[in-house]
């Protein structure tokens, strides 16, 4: 088990172990669905190097707006990102060396794989490889939606708050072969993050789904958001410790397009 004392977000953690274990190649073309705000893309981008080319695909205009703003931030010329739906991409057949998908497993393979994975091999050359990650469990999930549910009793009654969405390894590798990858292969892998204050821990949780809890109690008014954020870190980390750290467990599957 990985233990990360740096503060560093779930998302971009596990998006740069995605890449490092697809084991991308220097020169590669790759698609990034769902690429969220580039946690894949960015690492993509480094490996495959001046002369690959990743694209980043996602239905969600202000997230391609706003890792468009990044990529030219951060001068990544060989990543873009566009608008668009996974069901009807603009690409040439045979398109792409590699795809990744970062925690999107369920919304391609669960329920829609009869629909999804004709496109998704479309664009996918022969021999093509794709690597996507989903949750297992996230340890601090239950501990935050029992003080959102304590803040807010009535205003998320009946609300999945739950980051994450775990199905069963098997399903999950049946539906990988079911849509026409070959040599299926599952890795599990587990980090604790470790948080050394409040600051750091707040920047990793605050743009997770929550958010829209966090914007009802910051309407209250002044302050209120930040009254939430330090009576909840006191209640999440360790009464031992300054620190707060929780255990992310994620699954890595990995399929063959022959």
């Amino acid at each position: 088990m990985s233990e990360l004392n740096s503060g560093l977000s779930v998302s971009k953690y596990f998006g740069r172990r995605l890449v490092e274990l697809v084991d991308l190649p220097v020169g590669a073309r790759v698609l990034d669905v769902g690429f969220g705000l580039g946690s894949s893309l960015f690492p993509a981008a480094q490996q495959v190097g001046p002369k690959g080319q990743v694209i980043g695909i996602d239905i969600d205009e202000e997230r391609v707006e706003k890792t468009a703003a990044f990529i030219l931030e951060r001068e990544t010329e060989n990543a873009q990102v566009l608008r668009m739906d996974v069901l009807q991409m603009s690409f040439e057949d045979d398109f792409f060396d590699f795809m990744l998908g970062g925690f999107i497993v369920p919304y391609l393979f669960k329920p829609n794989t009869q629909q999804i994975a004709p496109e998704v091999c479309r664009v996918l050359k022969r021999g093509g490889r794709v690597g996507f990650t989903t949750w297992d469990y996230i340890e601090d999930d239950d501990r935050m939606i029992a003080a959102l549910k304590e803040e807010l009793p009535s205003e998320i009654e009946g609300r999945n708050l739950s980051v994450y969405t775990s199905y069963p390894v098997h399903e999950l590798e049946v539906s990988f072969s079911e849509a026409g990858f070959e040599d299926v292969t599952h890795l599990r892998e587990v980090a604790e993050f470790v948080y050394p204050d409040i600051e750091k821990w707040w920047s990793a949780v605050q743009y997770q789904s929550w958010i829209r809890c966090y914007k009802e109690i910051e309407s209250r008014g002044p302050g209120e958001l930040e009254r939430f954020k330090e009576a909840t870190y006191r209640k999440l980390k360790d009464q031992e410790s300054s620190e707060f750290r929780f255990k992310v467990s994620v699954d890595f599957f990995f399929g063959l397009f022959e």
